[in-house]
Formats: C-alpha cells, sequence, structure tokens
C-alpha cells in the first residue's frame, strides 16, 4: 500500500483549518478544533473505517517545579483510572 507524505506542514490548528476550507488537501483535527466549523458547514466531517487516529498524549513541565492551579486539575483528571 503507497502512503502520500504529507501535503503541507502548518503551525497552527487555525492555518490547518484555513488550507482545508481552501481545498489544498484533506486534515485531520480534533474533533475540539473543529466543532464550530462543522456546525456551520465550514467544514464537512468525513467518516473513516479501518483506521485509528488514536494518539498518545503526554503532560509535560519543568522539572523541580511543583503543578498548581488548572495545570494541577488537567492532570489529575487525566490521570484518573
Amino acid at each position: 500500500m503507497h502512503r502520500a507524505g504529507p501535503r503541507q506542514e502548518l503551525g497552527s490548528n487555525s492555518a490547518v483549518k484555513g488550507a482545508a476550507q481552501a481545498g489544498v488537501a484533506p486534515a485531520v483535527l480534533s474533533g475540539y478544533a473543529v466543532e464550530a466549523d462543522v456546525a456551520t458547514g465550514r467544514l464537512v466531517e468525513v467518516p473513516l473505517t479501518g483506521i485509528n487516529l488514536v494518539r498518545s498524549l503526554r503532560a509535560v513541565w519543568r522539572r523541580g517545579r511543583p503543578l498548581t492551579g488548572p495545570a494541577a486539575t488537567l492532570l489529575a483528571i487525566a490521570t484518573r483510572p
């Protein structure tokens, strides 16, 4: 099976959405990133089958600096069993 490489590499979700809206190429973004655009019809969600787009995320922060506030809350939620 031939795998196509990226058509473009862009630095933000907004840039990727703009390129998709302009018809440059299809894009894969988080549902949260495109929620409003799909709701208004600016972008169209394409159902996929036979592909797993799950990705691992990592929380990172400066060594020796304790997490506080919203960052600590987010990490606590993300690490719940």
